[in-house]
């Protein structure tokens, strides 16, 4: 499978889409909006990466930040709270099952990352959001309807009810306030 470097911009208004700057590398990842600005980190393409891409829209441009603190992570969940990125999960390596409990959060303001309170069961490929200043992790890979809600201010997690029907994996979601 390949990876490919294209990103692309959708205007709602007239239903179409333009090119933009290519990203800096090709690979999974996921991404989040701070501060009128995209970012995106971690991912895999060939190798395991951590590094972390600003997208300016205003410039159509890409800039390098600093490298997230977690030596390697794909098949993550992210959502953004403010101008806060929070990295959810994923896996360690392509290769081992192994999975990661940790979050990560990126300050876009301050280009700095802080590890934040670990999820209570490891989950990868699941989707985060964010709605009214909170963050929710859902689902992943495995049977799992789980659905966790993260609050920033306390930096806890708590369990909240299940989702209604079978495990998505690789969602995608908008944040809300």
């Amino acid at each position: 499978m390949g990876y490919s470097l294209d990103n692309e911009e959708y205007n709602p208004s007239g239903d179409s889409w333009t090119g933009k700057t290519n990203v800096i590398q090709a690979k999974t990842t996921r991404g989040w909006a701070a501060i009128s600005k995209c970012y995106e980190a971690y991912g895999y393409g060939g190798t395991s990466v951590k590094d972390c891409h600003e997208y300016d829209p205003s410039g159509d441009s890409w800039a390098g930040k600093t490298d997230g603190p977690t030596p390697v992570r794909g098949r993550h969940s992210v959502f953004g709270i403010n101008d806060i990125g929070y990295v959810v999960s994923g896996q360690d390596d392509f290769s081992s099952p192994a999975n990661q409990l940790g979050v990560d959060a990126f300050d876009a303001s301050g280009d700095s990352w802080t590890s934040k309170t670990d999820l209570s069961d490891h989950q990868y490929d699941g989707y985060g959001m964010a709605v009214g200043g909170l963050g929710y992790n859902q689902t992943g890979t495995g049977d799992t309807l789980k659905n966790e809600q993260y609050t920033p201010s306390s930096d806890s997690w708590s369990t909240k009810a299940d989702l209604p029907s079978p495990s998505r994996k690789m969602g995608g979601c908008a944040n809300l306030g």
